[in-house]
């Protein structure tokens, strides 16, 4: 069954730099396994590989930046021919995790600013991996740029070759407009 929310068993905490400690950075790996597909925008999307998430954690004044890469291969129905295909997924997210009542130079509505009540030793990362995975899918996704898509009378692939199907059928309504055409061609 396809997924649309953030799956419940992910787990993922990194450990926060020593504020003190000048130039400090924290890095954590995870391979997380995605099993079921995932329903977003009308399209199902199939991991092929796990999801890689590298985090980099750093003191920027008084908010934490942590930097959010992914890497994994999926695979999505081409929008055009329907045929499954293949595509990398490579992406970076920054986000700024501030306290709640301190004010910060990026401005109370910027979307990478995540307000916490308090930061510990650890951060929860994973809601924002969740947004970062869902931001980055392919909202139409193609097998190759110059895709043909399918016969809309038969529904062959025009990616395999002609089909034969006559495609001059115009909808009778349009026909009175052909006229104009050939009065162009004419002058």
């Amino acid at each position: 069954m396809p997924i649309s929310d953030l799956p419940s068993d992910w787990s993922l905490r990194m450990q926060i730099p020593e504020q003190d400690v000048h130039l400090g950075t924290t890095e954590m790996d995870w391979d997380v396994a995605i099993r079921d597909t995932i329903s977003y925008v009308g399209e199902l999307y199939s991991f092929k590989t796990p999801l890689h998430v590298h985090a980099e954690s750093r003191w920027a004044d008084e908010s934490l930046m942590v930097d959010i890469y992914l890497d994994s291969t999926i695979s999505v129905p081409c929008i055009r021919c329907l045929e499954m295909t293949d595509i990398a997924l490579k992406t970076h997210f920054m986000y700024l995790y501030s306290l709640r009542d301190k004010e910060t130079a990026a401005g109370k509505d910027d979307e990478h600013l995540v307000r916490v009540d308090m930061l510990e030793k650890q951060l929860d990362i994973m809601q924002q991996v969740w947004e970062s995975l869902i931001l980055s899918l392919p909202t139409n996704p193609l097998c190759k740029e110059d895709c043909r898509g399918l016969c809309p009378i038969c529904g062959a692939s025009l990616n395999k070759g002609d089909c034969g199907c006559r495609q001059n059928n115009i909808d009778p309504r349009l026909a009175d407009l052909l006229k104009f055409k050939d009065e162009d061609s004419e002058v």
